[in-house]
Order: structure tokens, then C-alpha cells, then sequence
């Protein structure tokens, strides 16, 4: 089993690329910029945020991870001192229903 963190997790590609590593059963760490995007993601995946362009988030997010995936787009607006939580967690999302 690899761990991977996947930089960009909820675009279309790379949604798919954490969709088959997490079938391969692979531990994979999904990453976006923004936080409103972590309902977007796998719920099987390890969910953060962070900013590919933000040397300190790219630097940090993937410690102790075998494989980086990082093919983003850059920032429609550069955004040097994007906010994020300390840890990079994703906001807590809603408990599934119940059947």
C-alpha cells in the first residue's frame, strides 16, 4: 500500500485519480485550496486543504507520503497568504443518514 496526496483532489481528473488509487487500496491524502470544495471529495480519502502554490502547504501536506499527484491549474488570483487551519483539516462534514 502507497500513500498518495493528491494536490488539486476535486478537479475532474484528479478526482478520478483518487477514485482509483483508493480502489488500488492506496491511503490517499486528497488536498484542495479551497474548503467549500471538501464536500466535493471521495469520502474514503483523507481529506485537507492547501495551496499548491503556497511553498509552506506543499512543503507540509504530503509528510509521510510516498507519492505526491499535484497537476494544477494556477489560481485564477494569486493568493500568497491564502488562510487555512493550522492542520489543514477539512471543515467536519455531516454524518451520512441513517437507513
Amino acid at each position: 500500500m502507497l500513500r498518495i496526496a493528491v494536490f488539486g483532489a476535486a478537479g475532474n481528473a484528479k478526482s478520478r485519480v483518487v477514485t482509483e488509487a483508493l480502489a488500488r487500496g492506496h491511503e490517499v491524502t486528497a488536498v484542495v485550496r479551497a474548503p467549500s470544495r471538501c464536500p466535493d471529495l471521495n469520502p474514503d480519502a483523507i481529506h485537507r486543504t492547501g495551496d499548491a502554490q503556497n511553498p509552506d502547504h506543499v512543503a507540509a501536506l504530503p509528510t509521510g507520503q510516498h507519492v505526491i499527484v499535484a497537476a494544477t491549474r494556477p489560481a485564477q488570483v494569486a493568493r500568497p497568504n491564502a488562510r487555512r487551519s493550522p492542520d489543514h483539516s477539512c471543515p467536519a462534514s455531516p454524518a451520512p443518514p441513517t437507513p
